[in-house]
């Protein structure tokens, strides 16, 4: 019979080493359990909802034809209510609910910082007060997780590249009309009050998947569809990145070989280089890159200058 511990039982079992690691899962799990139950208070979602009230939803009508733009335009028309469709943002709605976490934590902030000491207050306010730095000790914690997610999530809302726009529900896509169509009929108001309220800032999109002769796109859309957008997007960039490019070394080339003058292939240059480094500016984020760039272009345009100099005077 194998020995068995101090104050313990034969037929008892000793602990095993591997029940550890369970225990520490279980305590994660908890974590994640109470920042999930963590929520902005009421008082806190009033306040986002103030700041943001308006700004959820807004009227849509499909691009007008140049012909039917100008008779709108001059006989001062408007699209009419049933010509108009809705846009819900989404991201407005993550930002509404950024704010009231943010008013939660300040509130947090609030309470940590001050020890609520003052004598002049009653015991009950002193109570209050002490029961609010105790709250605010303890969902500390979540209410950070939470909104470091929110900050997340509204970082990958800004930066997603999909040609498809996950954040709105528009009515140019076919079934999302019908959605925005259903929620809207069950309000208790008439349209009429929001045209009224939005038909001077009407947001022109389109094409209207139900002009398409019965083709509606998935929500998100196909792979291939969306592969095939992606990619002509990112061609006209590369062929406008290629324009520009060889504009910028063709140009000051014809420029320095007709004019054979100094001082205007001095302008020439500096103007280029100057213009080039500009767009290096706002389209690369690290400043060594744009150095680097701005570098290697004023010595091609250099030699450039040199070779003209040493033409002109050979002849």
């Amino acid at each position: 019979m194998a020995p068995t511990q101090a104050g313990q039982a034969p037929n008892e079992k000793a602990p095993a080493h591997n029940e550890q690691p369970t225990l520490q899962v279980q305590c994660t799990c908890l974590c994640r359990h109470e920042s999930a139950s963590f929520a902005p208070s009421t008082d806190s979602w009033d306040r986002a909802l103030d700041m943001h009230e308006g700004g959820f939803m807004r009227l849509v009508t499909k691009y007008r034809s140049s012909l039917s733009w100008f008779y709108q335009v001059s006989n001062d028309t408007l699209p009419t209510i049933y010509e108009c469709g809705y846009r819900v943002n989404f991201a407005e709605m993550h930002r509404m609910y950024m704010r009231a976490l943010q008013i939660e934590l300040v509130k947090m902030g609030v309470a940590l910082q001050f020890k609520q000491d003052d004598p002049n207050a009653t015991e009950d306010e002193r109570r209050k007060r002490q029961d609010e730095r105790q709250a605010a000790r303890e969902n500390l914690e979540p209410a950070l997780a939470k909104y470091t997610q929110a900050v997340r999530d509204y970082d990958y809302m800004t930066s997603s590249s999909s040609a498809y726009d996950f954040f709105i529900a528009s009515s140019e896509r076919f079934h999302d009309h019908k959605v925005n169509r259903s929620a809207m009929d069950r309000r208790t108001f008439d349209d009429t009050v929001l045209y009224n309220k939005e038909k001077g800032d009407l947001l022109h999109t389109g094409p209207w998947e139900n002009d398409k002769k019965g083709y509606v796109n998935p929500i998100g859309g196909t792979r291939n569809d969306n592969i095939k957008s992606l990619s002509r997007h990112a061609f006209w960039w590369k062929l406008g990145a290629a324009i520009v490019g060889a504009g910028f070394l063709v140009g000051p080339m014809w420029l320095l070989a007709l004019k054979q003058r100094l001082y205007l292939q001095l302008e020439v240059t500096t103007g280029f280089v100057f213009g080039f480094g500009l767009i290096l500016a706002y389209f690369v984020d690290k400043i060594d890159q744009v150095f680097a760039g701005t570098l290697a272009y004023a010595a091609v345009l250099m030699v450039f200058v040199g070779l003209s100099i040493q033409g002109a005077g050979a002849s």
